[in-house]
């Protein structure tokens, strides 16, 4: 192992080999040449000898300070480091990706000390994983404030990907998170994930969490994933809508062996997501007409519109028209007080060390003319095929919503202090797209500028909650 992602919850065992007739020291340094001491746990990680039980993990903040930089090895040669929680330099700069410390071993006999050798070990911030929300796909964070030669800071970054299925609904689209997830880690595991410096290709790091950063729905898809639903059962959604299960896959539970049982957030942010639902959802969701909407698809004048192929795969698979129509599970998920939503509303989350940090981004609009863009592309047609749609106006003021959610769905019901709505509330922010004097949460220079303190930074009191409800 070359080196550790600083998410506070890996592990790396250090080992003598072969072992040596004499006992162990294993110091933290943040300087190749002296084998002391130097920084703090904050900095360096903590060392722990392996005669005492695995640390908890994952790391709690308020006993980090509290590790050891130098440990006696115990006479077997073995001993165990935790990386920070946080990423951390001293000087230097702050978009840096990785930095070396160094493990120097020390033999101790009869009290003495000798440097034996040292060797340097990589640490690096946790990768970042996007996830895209209702009509989007990958290319919704392929824009300035994401693509990674201009991310938000250096790191990995891989992106869900649920566009075939788009509009299926929560239980069937969010197993592609941890399946995500764990792509990136396996890759930092095995020396497979791309770096962008030279030097620190190739490396394989200890690693096993991630930051999860996530528009509109994509945020309730992560809270599916980290939410502890109960037993299986087969849930009725209603109407034409399918059922679904709440049953996983032991690979999709959050809490499982292979991430030690702590889960594999080390912090969450949601931009814009829906948690109490939107009222557009509500509304489509019983009107939709298949004879409508197949009738929109046929007729030649459609064909050449921008997003006529993103229509034909919203309602049948793989875009074809001559096969069975599927209704939009998502919008019936997402309409108010669905099944699914009151599911979410009364599944356990995880607490204590184990507990989701989350943080809500809100988008307001503010001025009701930006209220044209939401006629542009998909709405268009849905006002088009679905008998008595509204306009999102009607149910929405801009002076408390994106256009789409509500900005108390966006909080999921939670009140804001002063500070939080100084930091965390966007003014001339629409639900998505760019529009003169608007801005969409995934084009937003402010949102992506704010998401950078809240995974760089150490965080203040109010800049997080427990995901709880």
């Amino acid at each position: 192992m070359d080196g550790a992602i600083t998410d506070g919850s890996s592990l790396v065992i250090l080992r003598m080999f072969p072992k040596l007739p004499f006992n162990l020291t294993y110091n933290l340094s943040i300087d190749p040449d002296l084998p002391h001491v130097i920084g703090t746990p904050l900095l360096l990680g903590s060392l722990s000898p392996t005669s005492q039980p695995v640390p908890e993990l994952p790391l709690d903040a308020a006993n980090e300070n509290g590790g050891n930089l130098s440990i006696d090895s115990n006479g077997d040669g073995l001993a165990y480091y935790r990386p920070p929680l946080n990423f951390r330099l001293l000087n230097g700069d702050p978009n840096k990706e990785a930095k070396d410390i160094y493990i120097h071993t020390l033999s101790n006999n009869g009290g003495e000390l000798n440097d034996l050798f040292t060797e340097p070990f990589t640490l690096r911030r946790p990768p970042i994983v996007l996830v895209h929300g209702l009509l989007g796909s990958k290319s919704t964070w392929e824009n300035d404030q994401w693509k990674d030669e201009q991310a938000p800071f250096a790191t990995l970054q891989r992106s869900v990907d649920y566009s075939d299925t788009n509009i299926d609904g929560f239980a069937e689209n969010f197993a592609k998170i941890p399946k995500t997830i764990q792509d990136v880690l396996g890759d930092l595991r095995t020396g497979k994930a791309n770096a962008k410096d030279e030097w620190n290709k190739g490396k394989k790091f200890a690693a096993t969490r991630v930051d999860v950063v996530a528009h509109s729905l994509g945020g309730l898809l992560t809270k599916w994933f980290v939410a502890d639903l109960g037993a299986a059962q087969l849930v009725a959604r209603g109407g034409s809508y399918s059922n679904f299960t709440t049953a996983k896959a032991p690979d999709t539970n959050y809490l499982r062996d292979n991430n030690f049982g702590g889960g594999d957030i080390r912090r969450f942010v949601s931009l814009d997501s829906p948690y109490q639902g939107s009222p557009l959802a509500t509304q489509l969701a019983p009107l939709v007409d298949p004879i409508k909407v197949s009738a929109w698809l046929n007729n030649d004048a459609n064909k050449v519109k921008s997003y006529y192929e993103k229509v034909k795969h919203i309602f049948y698979k793989n875009g074809d028209i001559s096969g069975t129509f599927k209704y939009p599970n998502a919008a019936k998920d997402l309409s108010f007080a669905s099944p699914a939503l009151q599911l979410l509303s009364t599944a356990v989350y995880p607490i204590g060390r184990k507990a989701v940090l989350w943080r809500p981004m809100v988008g307001i609009a503010d001025n009701p003319a930006a209220g044209d863009t939401i006629s542009d592309d998909i709405f268009s047609f849905l006002f088009q095929i679905v008998p008595n749609v509204f306009s999102p106006l009607d149910a929405l003021n801009p002076a408390d919503s994106d256009l789409i959610v509500s900005t108390t769905s966006q909080r999921n019901g939670v009140d804001f202090s002063d500070s939080e709505k100084e930091k965390f509330e966007f003014h001339r922010h629409i639900h998505t797209g760019n529009v003169a004097g608007f801005k969409g949460a995934p084009q937003s220079d402010e949102m992506a500028a704010r998401v950078r303190g809240l995974l760089t930074a150490d965080p203040a009191a109010d800049d997080f909650r427990v995901l709880d409800k």
